[in-house]
């Protein structure tokens, strides 16, 4: 179901898009921020275009710790995360609009949508709240 769910937000979310996409998940403090890091440099040293999306930023962070001191503040989080994305795809767009990406531009994101149904399903247990952040990752 998630690698489905995973494979459906690709195809919507970059079906026009002309480039290689590299997507890391997993769970937190893994080292995916890291790894896509060397993956950047790589491409990089090589004079590739490479663009690199983060889906938990310094502000998603601070609620990331947040999160961590009280429970309740996951919901929070998931729907800050959620607008994250929302706006990596938009700047994706942008991108795309002023001819900024061809066949030979990597992409780069930490994490995917469907991650955050993962984090959900461990971290939430109010079903009105869960249904609040379906919604958000259907519109994306």
């Amino acid at each position: 179901m998630i690698y489905q769910e995973l494979q459906q937000t690709i195809e919507k979310s970059f079906k026009s898009i002309k480039a290689t996409i590299i997507v890391v998940t997993g769970a937190i403090a893994v080292g995916k921020t890291t790894a896509l890091l060397e993956i950047k440099n790589f491409f990089e040293k090589q004079g590739i275009q490479v663009f690199q999306f983060k889906a938990i930023s310094e502000k998603s962070s601070e609620l990331l710790k947040l999160m961590y001191l009280a429970k309740q503040n996951t919901f929070a989080l998931q729907i800050f995360i959620l607008q994250e994305f929302q706006k990596n795809l938009l700047q994706l767009k942008i991108l795309k609009l002023e001819g900024k990406i061809n066949e030979k531009t990597i992409i780069l994101f930490d994490r995917a949508v469907p991650d955050t149904i993962i984090f959900e399903m461990n971290n939430i247990q109010d079903i009105q709240q869960m249904e609040i952040l379906k919604k958000i990752r259907k519109d994306l």
